[in-house]
């Protein structure tokens, strides 16, 4: 069920509408007979594609082939090896989820070019982008072509409204026959055309519901039928004969359309008529200063900055210098100030300025803006419920918002799909399936001959008899003896040829066994694994060049009608892949003093921009060898650690991260602390030395005192010695001379005796 597309501007156009009870629309009716010329144009395909999309599902055989099997006592056996190839497709080419680039195509808008990369991503998340590719992906391969479309809803949001990307049946989507392009762009008229109940309607479009819930219509059923049956004998009809149902008719044409272009004043708009109209209405001021040109104010926010002083002085103002004291000096500041009037005596010269209200127009009529009708393509879109014309507008975009992903395109809008390319191969693998099993049947209930009459049949049966085996009776006229007939063994050419089948099954669907996770075909080596695997993505890349393509189509009109609908503040919140949440802010107002907007920050709503799908971004790749890359990487220091972590399946990368930083920061503070303890290791065992030291010097000067005290002792002993000795010597002496002078006198004595005697 494909969602509404009306902008809120929309729904007050709708909203004026009113369909006319007595007479069908032009409009209305054109969508009806288009429809049934499309319808007839494409019938062909769409049988093809039921046939096939049936096929896929397990209805591959017709009622006269189960005739024929059981006619032959074989049993209509189907071995589906097509769903499950298609399936692993599919999971490959949306393993990841798409990653944008987007740019900004002047510098203005470069700032906010990344930002488009997460709102796309945004979208493509809260539209559960995924699930909805793959859909279209599976009508790709089965049927040829899918079909995915963006559109507003404008009640999300609590009424704000939401852009959102979803899938269309192929089988409703019906496309002008002489269209060329893979993607639809170049086509005159595309149509959405379905069958919904009351229910589905009140739901979907709840403002047109009171008006088509009483409306009779005549309903046709636009789903082709299929007669391809299960092995049980069941279709793939399902019928429901309960509900109100109406047709539904969304139709888009391209059309040429006018916009004017507004350049002039270093500005450069391009509008529609309407809000060309708005524009000439909007106020400017003409500021007149003596002896240069007109200067012209535009911008809004300054206009009625200039509004405020032309109220307050008139039109007529100057600058003098400020008279008033100063309350710190008490002397007059001289600062300029605005004053009424072209002169005043305190007036500073060439101050003066005369200022005239204007509008736009004026502008436009006297040359200031340059005016210039462009021719622009643009959509126009008539959607109907029944005979009830709901919608009649313009959409200000300039492809459709439906994009179709076209297999083996062959410049038509009937494409041939994968499954019908290998639908006579899963024939042959039925057929050989049931030949295999019919002759084990055959083997294990044997079949067993006797001449009538000739043996007791039921003491056979009991003494000798097989499970499952058959008797027959023949002519005993031909003799013979009860005997036992097997059918001749299978060549084994048979079973080999099943494989080889399904081989090229997955071969021509570009997936193979060793992808699927059979390790049979795997080779012995991690390194040849991984490049056999990377060898056989190479035929999946083409499939994955369509659909890249059909997103980049698509993601142009997203961006268009993002910058339509989010018009105010948003925030944003997107969970990165380390569990990091990104918040986006668009449309930020900043406010001056008095509230008045002064700019916008991230403003989405201006701007041209460029955007493309990251090739490959969607495939698988392996962990284990992304994962040693990086690794390899980081070890060489050519990436950080958070680009590392991304490649891990880590639940919390970023507790990983905090407490990384924390282990580090220990770390760090731990080699501070042996450093310093190092430090001061080095210092206590200088300290050590320098105390053994110093305990050394006081003992060595203790003994130098104790030394010294002892030389001082001796020195003093000595000279009290010298003392001695040279008083001993000096009364020796004088004793020597008392007695050398005694013995003078006495020998003096002797002489005079003797003298005298003689």
């Amino acid at each position: 069920m494909v969602p509404d597309l009306f902008s809120h501007k929309s729904l007050q156009v709708a909203g004026n509408i009113r369909a006319s009870v007595s007479a069908i629309d032009p409009e209305v009716k054109l969508s009806n007979e288009m429809l049934n010329q499309y319808k007839y144009s494409r019938s062909k395909w769409a049988k093809k594609g039921k046939k096939w999309d049936d096929f896929r599902k397990g209805f591959q055989l017709t009622k006269e082939e189960i005739s024929a099997f059981k006619k032959k006592r074989q049993p209509p056996l189907i071995v589906n090896v097509i769903k499950p190839a298609v399936e692993q497709a599919k999971a490959m080419l949306t393993t990841n989820h798409p990653q944008f680039s987007t740019t900004g195509r002047e510098d203005s808008d470069s700032r906010t070019g990344k930002m488009f990369s997460d709102l796309l991503s945004y979208v493509w998340y809260i539209s559960d982008g995924n699930m909805r590719l793959k859909k279209a992906i599976d009508e790709y391969y089965v049927r040829g072509m899918g079909a995915l479309m963006a559109y507003v809803d404008p009640f999300a949001d609590y009424g704000k409204g939401e852009v959102y990307i979803t899938d269309v049946d192929s089988f409703d989507v019906y496309v002008d026959p002489n269209t060329k392009d893979p993607y639809g762009r170049d086509a005159s008229n595309i149509l959405i055309a379905k069958v919904m109940t009351n229910e589905q309607i009140s739901i979907a479009y709840p403002q047109y519901y009171s008006r088509v819930k009483d409306s009779k219509t005549v309903i046709s059923d636009n789903q082709p039928k299929s007669e391809y049956l299960d092995s049980d004998g069941r279709n793939n009809t399902i019928s429901d004969m309960w509900h109100t149902k109406h047709n539904i008719i969304d139709r888009y044409t391209k059309v040429k359309d006018l916009d004017i272009t507004v350049r002039g004043n270093n500005e450069d708009h391009v509008f529609t008529n309407e809000q060309f109209q708005n524009f000439l209405q909007l106020p400017a001021v003409a500021v007149l200063v003596q002896g240069q040109d007109p200067q012209f104010i535009t911008d809004q926010d300054t206009v009625r900055d200039y509004f405020k002083v032309i109220q307050h002085y008139g039109k007529e103002i100057h600058m003098e210098a400020d008279q008033s004291p100063d309350p710190q000096t008490g002397q007059p500041s001289g600062a300029p100030v605005m004053a009424s009037g072209a002169t005043s005596p305190t007036m500073i010269p060439g101050s003066s300025q005369y200022m005239e209200i204007l509008d736009m127009k004026d502008l436009c009529e006297n040359g200031i803006f340059k005016v210039k009708q462009i021719v622009v393509t643009k959509i126009h879109r008539v959607f109907s419920i029944g005979d009830v014309k709901c919608y009649d507008g313009i959409m200000d975009i300039p492809e459709y918002p439906i994009v179709l992903i076209m297999n083996h395109h062959d410049r038509t809008p009937y494409p041939q799909g994968d499954v019908e390319m290998v639908g006579d191969l899963q024939m042959q693998i039925n057929k050989l399936e049931s030949l295999i099993v019919t002759h084990a049947t055959n083997s294990t209930n044997t079949k067993i001959f006797y001449p009538r009459g000739s043996v007791d049949k039921n003491d056979y049966k009991e003494r000798w008899g097989n499970a499952g085996s058959e008797w027959f009776e023949f002519n005993p006229e031909l003799g013979g003896k009860p005997e036992q007939m097997y059918p001749p063994p299978l060549p084994n050419e048979l079973y080999k040829n099943k494989s080889d089948k399904i081989q090229e099954v997955e071969r021509a669907l570009g997936i193979f066994a060793m992808q699927q996770g059979d390790s049979g075909s795997a080779p012995q080596t991690f390194k040849g694994t991984m490049a056999i695997d990377e060898f056989g993505q190479r035929r999946i890349k083409s499939k994955k060049d369509d659909i890249e393509g059909a997103i980049n189509a698509l993601a142009k009109v997203v961006i268009k009608l993002i910058q339509q609908t989010y018009t105010e503040e948003k925030t944003i919140r997107l969970i990165q892949p380390n569990n990091k949440p990104l918040e986006l802010q668009i449309n930020t107002s900043i406010y001056d003093d008095f509230g008045n907007v002064v700019e916008k920050i991230n403003d989405i709503t201006v701007g041209d921009y460029d955007c493309i799908v990251v090739s490959g971004s969607m495939l698988p790749s392996n962990r284990w060898a992304q994962f040693d890359y990086y690794m390899m990487m980081y070890e060489k220091g050519l990436i950080d650690q958070v680009e590392m972590l991304k490649k891990t399946e880590l639940v919390d990368i970023e507790g990983v991260l905090n407490r990384h930083s924390q282990m580090q920061q220990l770390q760090s503070e731990n080699q501070q602390l042996q450093a310093e303890i190092k430090k001061l290791s080095g210092d206590l065992q200088t300290a050590q030395r320098e105390v053994v030291h110093a305990d050394k010097r006081v003992e060595v000067e203790k003994f130098k005192t104790n030394l010294h005290k002892s030389a001082e002792s001796v020195r003093a002993s000595s000279q009290v010695n010298n003392q001695l000795a040279k008083n001993q010597l000096n009364m020796f002496g004088q004793n020597l001379d008392f007695e050398k002078k005694l013995a003078s006198m006495k020998y003096q004595s002797k002489l005079q005796d003797s003298s005298r005697d003689y």
